[in-house]
């Protein structure tokens, strides 16, 4: 096998690869946490997880809608930068602060 040149980091062009694909490979199996989003002025105000639209436990999709909540009557649709599967952190109807996590995607 014919020895490769270092880059100018000092890591063979190989190794290099092999440590993007490694890191890709990791923040593929990352877990995702969805956040409840920042809906009014007022970050303290609570809001409500009106329904989930995604079993917990089920399979979902990249951009799939997985939940809808509102905030003094300002509805609107959550859904998931990622695939893989929804764990549920609160329930339906529970009232939760603007910016916590209601659902995890692992």
């Amino acid at each position: 096998m014919k020895k490769l040149k270092t880059s100018c980091c000092g890591f063979s062009t190989t190794a290099a690869r092999l440590g993007t694909i490694s890191a890709q490979k990791e923040a593929v199996h990352a877990m995702t946490e969805i956040l409840f989003p920042l809906m009014s002025g007022d970050p303290d105000e609570p809001g409500v997880l009106l329904e989930w639209r995604a079993p917990h436990g089920s399979q979902v999709a990249a951009y799939q809608v997985i939940a809808e909540v509102t905030v003094d009557k300002f509805d609107a649709e959550i859904n998931t930068p990622v695939a893989g599967t929804l764990s549920w952190v609160v329930a339906a109807g529970d009232e939760v602060r603007q910016g916590a996590v209601i659902a995890t995607v692992d």
